[in-house]
């Protein structure tokens, strides 16, 4: 884009604490290619604010903790631009994710499709019941496949993940500031050329997106294509866990939680915290489907932050 243009080319960026390295070097590369590079800072802060507001923004109760930041990225462009490009598609057809390498070893076992959110929580999961009969179904589609194990996990990503996941949170976070998102990466033609390429192009000595990184090495001097891959993770590790006296005392009080678990399941989930960083992942959930139902169930008007939201609705 930069070679062909007249204009600089805009671009992006979310940066979380301590990111200091990455955004010098996000830096080095947009000078390097002449384009300029707007980032947007996000904190514990922006999470517990933000929030409520992401899940009034959203229909569908889309639990993705990434939902957070791409809402405050989409915010902040929007103030300069109508129209962005993103990467959607970009993982799923190049091999980019971390469970293709694992899952080509290992797929189809027990575990594949078969972990829900409340794994590591037994006592909590055994209320939960047929969560998983549709991934079953799949399962079972994807064996019927004539593809090998990498091109099933891939295909099950584009058919599920993208869908259901990628693009909701995609278009919901934009389309609340009027912003509109364009997704290249995932194209027929594009499909038709590179799915069915080698897997040594996808996955090879352990890196993903084998292809593209050998591309990017050549293209952008001095740029560590072989870097590892740094997701778009929010650190709800250490957010979350210094609120569990707060979450402990509200979280058991929601209507819509004790539909679901006894309220002492919720609390001992919550208190787990302190000591037990795999409580996240389930505290994250329950905590975003109450905001979630709050807002688009009980149509209760979001004024506050989350503090403020649960307070008000216990």
């Amino acid at each position: 884009m930069a070679q062909i243009n007249i204009r600089k080319i805009n671009s992006y960026s979310i940066i979380f604490p301590n990111q200091k390295k990455k955004k010098n070097y996000l830096e080095y590369i947009s000078k390097s290619l002449n384009s300029k590079i707007n980032f947007v800072e996000f904190t514990d802060k922006d999470f517990w604010k933000l929030l409520p507001f992401v899940a009034e923004a959203l229909d569908d109760p889309v639990i993705d903790y990434a939902i957070l930041p791409t809402f405050k990225l989409a915010q902040e462009a929007s103030k300069e631009v109508k129209v962005v490009l993103t990467g959607e598609g970009g993982d799923e057809l190049f091999g980019g994710y971390g469970r293709y390498r694992s899952g080509i070893r290992k797929f189809f076992k027990k575990e594949f499709l078969n972990k829900g959110g409340f794994n590591k929580f037994r006592d909590l999961e055994n209320y939960l019941t047929g969560w998983n009969k549709y991934l079953k179904l799949e399962k079972e589609k994807l064996n019927s496949l004539n593809l090998n194990k990498l091109q099933k996990l891939q295909y099950f990503d584009f058919e599920e993940w993208l869908t259901n996941d990628l693009l909701i949170k995609l278009d919901r976070c934009l389309m609340a500031f009027g912003l509109e998102g364009r997704t290249p990466l995932i194209d027929i033609l594009l499909f038709k050329k590179f799915f069915k390429i080698d897997d040594n192009l996808k996955i090879k000595n352990g890196y993903g997106k084998y292809f593209i990184r050998k591309f990017l090495e050549k293209k952008i001097q001095g740029y560590n294509a072989f870097e590892k891959k740094e997701g778009f993770t929010v650190p709800i590790n250490y957010w979350i866990p210094k609120q569990y006296k707060f979450l402990s005392q509200t979280l058991p009080k929601m209507k819509c939680l004790l539909e679901l678990f006894p309220a002492q399941k919720i609390k001992d989930l919550c208190i787990s915290l302190r000591s037990n960083n795999k409580a996240v992942i389930p505290v994250w959930r329950i905590l975003f489907f109450s905001m979630w139902h709050i807002s688009n169930f009980e149509n209760k008007k979001i004024e506050g932050d989350t503090f403020d939201t649960l307070n008000d609705n216990i």
